[in-house]
């Protein structure tokens, strides 16, 4: 099958969100230093705002900036009534405590999930949801499930997800041994390690299904599109999870649960 599209499926989402009633108070996201990747994000999601008619909030520290700014904004944001979504944008620079920060997040307008107390569905979860929804199937409908990396943004919430629902996975990591030989026996692997030659597609069973969050946008897409026939369905970069990944945060900003 042809690549996820990943711009499409943020699209339907994005016009069903168009069509409700927007939220009454702003989004506000706080950045701090900020990578090229990150100010990507922060654009698409200002973008996004804008087409909806939500009020944006961009809040940008230096890197160099206190810890104590950083907490005294969040602190603010959380308390302001006309905010309705707080983001802190990372990854942060060093010298800042992530979880310090993000405790300073108030849980219900964490549409991150980063506090993981939110009354929300983490992005990435809603992310592998409306893919697979998109390919007609639902996660039960693969039998060899293999979760590349245990990170905060990604790996966490999806292996939490998948505990969750008492589905079986296996996981790849830094300290696997053979990591290849494992996604080998794959019928579904979920990437979000950001770097290249981690996942090789020509190494995937015929019929497996590629979902990589981490893709920078200088792999080899070339090498994963001459294994495009034997797999079932595979995002790319760019325009595969990306997309998505904004369009949730405005689901959770409109007030969706997770079960729509």
């Amino acid at each position: 099958m042809a690549a996820i599209d990943g711009g499409g499926i943020a699209e339907r989402i994005i016009v069903d969100l168009a069509a409700r009633p927007k939220p009454a108070g702003s989004l506000a996201v706080v950045m701090i230093g900020g990578t090229d990747a990150s100010r990507a994000f922060v654009a698409r999601k200002r973008a996004v705002a804008e087409r909806l008619g939500i009020s944006f909030r961009l809040h940008e520290l230096a890197a160099d900036a206190s810890r104590a700014d950083a907490e005294n904004i969040l602190r603010e944001l959380s308390r302001d009534i006309f905010v309705s979504g707080i983001v802190l944008q990372l990854p942060l620079p060093s010298g800042f405590d992530r979880d310090i920060l993000i405790s300073f997040i108030d849980p219900k307008k964490d549409i991150d999930n980063l506090t993981g107390m939110a009354p929300f569905e983490s992005p990435a979860v809603g992310t592998v949801r409306a893919i697979l929804a998109d390919q007609g199937c639902v996660i039960r409908d693969f039998k060899t499930i293999v979760l590349v990396g245990q990170g905060f943004l990604v790996g966490g919430p999806i292996g939490a997800w998948l505990r969750n629902e008492g589905i079986l996975y296996e996981v790849v990591d830094i300290d696997t041994e053979d990591p290849q030989a494992i996604m080998s026996r794959a019928d579904l692997v979920i990437s979000g390690v950001g770097k290249t030659g981690v996942v090789d597609p020509a190494t995937l069973p015929d019929g497996a299904a590629l979902i990589d969050f981490g893709v920078p946008p200088d792999a080899d897409q070339d090498a994963l599109k001459a294994d495009e026939a034997r797999l079932r369905f595979h995002t790319l970069t760019p325009g595969g999870t990306g997309p998505i990944l904004v369009a949730m945060l405005f689901k959770n900003l409109y007030g969706f649960r997770g079960d729509h």
